[in-house]
C-alpha cells in the first residue's frame, strides 16, 4: 500500500504554532506583537491577517475566536516554555502534560505544597479554577489568561496546544463534550492522572 499522507494537524495546534515561531526571533517581533491583539475583540484586527487562513476550518464563531485568544495568550506569555509531555512516579512512559496540570506546578511553586481541596485553604489559583467551569467563553478567557500570566512570572512550563484546545471545545457547558472539556482542567489540576492505576 502506497504511504498515507500525513494527517493536517488541528487547527487549534496550527494557531498557537503560529505564535510560539515567533519566540527568540528579533526579526519576528512584529509578527508575535500582531498576535497579542488578539487577546479581545479590540485588536484583534491586528491578529487576523495571520490566522484568517484557518479560521475556514472552525465550526463556530466561538472555535474562531478560540484559536485567536489562544495564539494571543501564547505570544503574550513567552516566557513560558512550550511542554507536551511529563513523567509520573509509577508509569514507565511520560504522560501528557495539560494545561491543569501547569496549574497544578503554578501552586506547587507559590505555595510549597499540592493543591488543597479545603474552600478555606486554596490558593488564588484554585479560587480561580473552581469558578472556571460556571464561566461563559469569553470570562473563561480572561481567567485563562490571567492564569497563563501567573505562570509566565514564575516560568513555570505550560502546554499551550493544550490550551488551545481547552478554549476551541469549551462550549456552552451544555453538552457532554463541553463539560467534560471544562472539568478535565480541574481534574488534572487536583491530580487525577498522577495516581498510578492498579492492575485489574
Amino acid at each position: 500500500d502506497p504511504p498515507k499522507p500525513d494527517k493536517p494537524r488541528p487547527v487549534w495546534v496550527r494557531a498557537v504554532s503560529e505564535a510560539l515561531q515567533t519566540r527568540s526571533r528579533p526579526d519576528l517581533a512584529w509578527k508575535r506583537n500582531e498576535l497579542r491583539g488578539g487577546i479581545d475583540a479590540i485588536g484583534e484586527h491586528y491578529a487576523v491577517p495571520h490566522l484568517a487562513p484557518l479560521m475556514t476550518e472552525c465550526g463556530s464563531l466561538q472555535q474562531r475566536d478560540a484559536i485567536v485568544r489562544a495564539a494571543a495568550i501564547t505570544a503574550i506569555n513567552d516566557h513560558c516554555p512550550q511542554k507536551d509531555s511529563r513523567p509520573v512516579k509509577g508509569q514507565d512512559a511520560p504522560v501528557p502534560y495539560r494545561f491543569g496540570h501547569a496549574l497544578r506546578e503554578l501552586t506547587r511553586q507559590r505555595t510549597g505544597k499540592n493543591p488543597s481541596t479545603t474552600p478555606a485553604n486554596r490558593d488564588s489559583v484554585a479560587r480561580r479554577l473552581t469558578l472556571l467551569p460556571e464561566m461563559d467563553f469569553d470570562s473563561a478567557v480572561d481567567t485563562v489568561s490571567a492564569l497563563v500570566s501567573f505562570a509566565n512570572s514564575e516560568r513555570i512550563s505550560v502546554n499551550f496546544f493544550d490550551l488551545a484546545s481547552t478554549l476551541y471545545f469549551w462550549g456552552d457547558g451544555l453538552t457532554d463534550n463541553s463539560v467534560r472539556t471544562r472539568n478535565r482542567v480541574l481534574s488534572d489540576y487536583y491530580g487525577a492522572a498522577d495516581t498510578p492505576r492498579k492492575a485489574a
